[in-house]
């Protein structure tokens, strides 16, 4: 059965979509190491469709997507998921999603058990990978919920800012009440991992360490992080993966030491198990002010 993970933080602009489709080339490449052949599905839960348009798809013209599966499950109480499972190479799969996803919310609320949608969706294929990974739209709500009913884990990108901070705490909080109603009793947290990193920085070195000391006592941080670099977005706009653009760069092996913490490390912390102190969030919130203030001038969050 398919480890199950999720790519999640309730804010734009974080590297979520950039992590799904460069973790789903390194759990290949981490199988191939060991001699093992190996699947991987990325399915895009996101009506923006970044994943999909950077896959060389064209979201809009998509007939198939996970919103056309969602809409026959609740309609008829049978779907066939395969029909929308597209090859993006010989060892990955994606379920595409276009910007009629955005009815999803509206259009499904009145559904039979409509937080397992895509958890019943995806059960007659999960055996038919050994990962699979969804990309989830910038926001809590309908859409993340159904990603984290279904999943094992969640991977939470955040940029060293105040505001992915304060987005990274709220998600923390959800989920803790989503646990309160057991939700998803198994789910899991396989870390924090920091993206577009400018390590050189006073302000980026002060996000991480507030984040290490605000969210260490919880959960697990990566020990690889991101950095920023055109050559992410250069891999994007040639619709390729980083290990094709840049296969033996140290670009890529970020995804490659990333994908091994997953697989190997197993430091995962049972959202069961996270005890958040009383007043986490606005401990959060208050103290993320301090991070800005005490970078020299110039070096704000969107300068340099």
């Amino acid at each position: 059965m398919a480890l199950k993970l999720v790519v999640a933080l309730p804010k734009g602009g974080v590297g979520k979509t950039l992590l799904v489709r460069n973790l789903a080339e390194a759990v290949v490449r981490w199988y191939a190491a060991r001699g093992e052949l190996a699947k991987v599905l990325m399915v895009e839960l996101d009506p923006q469709g970044n994943l999909t348009q950077g896959c060389g798809l064209r979201p809009r013209r998509m007939r198939h997507t996970i919103y056309t599966e969602m809409s026959e499950l609740v309609r008829t109480f049978k779907a066939n998921v395969r029909n929308a499972i597209v090859s993006i190479s010989d060892t990955v799969d994606l379920i595409p999603a276009n910007i009629l996803l955005n009815y999803a919310s509206e259009e499904f609320a009145s559904a039979v058990q409509k937080e397992t949608l895509l958890q019943r969706l995806l059960r007659p294929i999960e055996a038919d990978y050994e990962v699979i990974i969804v990309d989830t739209q910038p926001l809590l709500g309908f859409l993340v919920n159904n990603a984290l009913k279904w999943a094992d884990q969640v991977v939470i990108p955040l940029q060293a800012e105040s505001d992915a901070i304060e987005s990274t705490a709220l998600l923390l909080e959800h989920l803790k009440r989503l646990d309160t109603m057991e939700f998803n009793p198994q789910l899991a947290i396989a870390g924090l991992l920091f993206t577009q990193i400018r390590a050189q920085t006073v302000l980026h070195r002060n996000a991480m360490e507030f984040a290490h000391q605000s969210f260490g006592p919880y959960v697990h941080f990566f020990d690889a992080w991101v950095p920023e670099s055109v050559v992410y977005p250069e891999a994007r706009a040639q619709q390729l993966s980083i290990y094709q653009y840049r296969p033996d760069s140290k670009f890529a092996q970020v995804y490659t030491d990333i994908a091994c913490e997953i697989l190997e490390d197993q430091k995962r912390v049972l959202v069961s198990a996270m005890k958040l102190e009383e007043g986490f969030l606005d401990k959060i919130f208050e103290g993320v002010d301090t991070i800005d203030q005490d970078a020299p001038l110039g070096e704000g969050v969107g300068n340099g």
